[in-house]
C-alpha cells in the first residue's frame, strides 16, 4: 500500500456495535500512516454516506432528494408559460436529468427506507407529472402515472436491487465479495441475519413469487437475459396489481375506470 492509499484525510473510523463499544472506540486515538484518523458516525464513499446505526441512510437521501428536488424545479420552470415545453418534453426530460439523481445506488437503500421516504422519492415524480399534464393537485398519483405510462420509482428499485442480486450470485467463488454474500446467505437461511441485505432481498423475492430465484448456493443463476425477463416481468406484474387497486380505492377516478 502506497501513502497516497493510506491517507489520513482519506479515510475515517465508523464503528458497528453496541453503545458500549463506541464509546470505548471514541476515546482512543487512532492512526494511519502516522496520522491521526478521526472516528466518526457515517462515513462518505462512491457519494454514499453510511454507516450510522440509525436513520442509516438519511444524510445521503436527503443530500439526493434535494438535489432532486432542484433539478425538478428547473424543468418545471422551463415547462411554464406559452412558449414551455410539451408534455412529453418534459417527461423525458424527468426520465433523463431529474430521476437519476434520486435513483443512485438503488440497489443498497431500497427495502432499509422508511415509508415516508419512499412516499417522499414518489412525490417528486408525482408533481412533475402534473405539471406535464395540467392537472389539479387533487389528482391521483396513480392516474397520473398511468396517464403517463411511468413506474413508480420503488418497482424499479425492486428491479436494480435484483439485478444487483443476480450479479453477485454470479460472481467467482473465490472473490472475496461472493464469500461474504453466500455466507450471509446460509446465515438468512438459518433465520439469522434478519437485519441483513441478503434477508430483504429474499423477502422481495417472495412477495414477487421469484423465491426459486433464492439458492445461490444450490446452482448457476440464470443468465442475465433471462434474469432481466424474468424479474421484469414479476416486477411489472406486482406493480400493475398496486396501481389497480390504487385506481379502484380512489374516488377522483371513478370516469377513469369506467373506460
Amino acid at each position: 500500500w502506497s501513502s497516497d492509499v493510506c491517507s489520513s484525510d482519506l479515510s475515517n473510523i465508523v464503528v458497528i456495535g453496541t453503545v458500549t463499544e463506541r464509546a470505548w472506540v471514541r476515546t482512543q486515538s487512532w492512526r494511519l500512516a502516522d496520522d491521526e484518523i478521526k472516528v466518526v458516525d457515517e462515513y462518505k464513499y462512491l457519494g454514499a454516506e453510511t454507516g450510522k446505526v440509525r436513520g442509516r441512510w438519511n444524510t445521503f437521501l436527503s443530500r439526493i432528494w434535494a438535489a432532486t428536488r432542484k433539478h425538478c424545479n428547473q424543468v418545471m420552470w422551463m415547462a411554464g408559460g406559452r412558449r414551455g415545453l410539451r408534455p412529453r418534453s418534459l417527461l423525458h426530460l424527468w426520465e433523463v436529468y431529474c430521476r437519476p439523481k434520486v435513483e443512485y445506488a438503488p440497489e443498497l437503500w431500497e427495502g432499509a427506507i422508511s415509508k415516508s421516504w419512499v412516499d417522499k422519492m414518489e412525490s417528486l415524480q408525482t408533481k412533475v407529472v402534473r405539471v406535464a399534464l395540467g392537472t389539479p393537485s387533487s389528482a391521483s398519483a396513480a392516474g397520473l402515472r398511468a396517464e403517463a405510462g411511468l413506474q413508480t420509482l420503488v418497482s424499479r428499485r425492486w428491479a436494480a436491487r435484483l439485478t444487483f442480486f443476480r450479479k453477485l450470485a454470479a460472481a467467482p467463488r473465490g472473490n472475496l465479495a461472493s464469500i461474504i454474500f453466500r455466507c450471509r446467505c446460509v446465515e438468512v437461511d438459518e433465520g439469522r441475519a434478519q437485519r441483513s441485505w441478503c434477508h430483504r432481498t429474499k423477502a422481495l423475492l417472495e412477495r414477487l413469487n421469484l423465491d426459486l430465484l433464492w439458492q445461490p448456493m444450490q446452482r448457476e443463476p440464470l443468465s442475465k437475459v433471462q434474469w432481466r425477463a424474468v424479474v421484469q416481468r414479476a416486477v411489472k406484474e406486482r406493480a400493475a396489481a398496486s396501481e389497480a387497486a390504487l385506481v379502484a380505492e380512489s374516488s377522483t377516478l371513478s370516469l377513469y375506470r369506467r373506460s
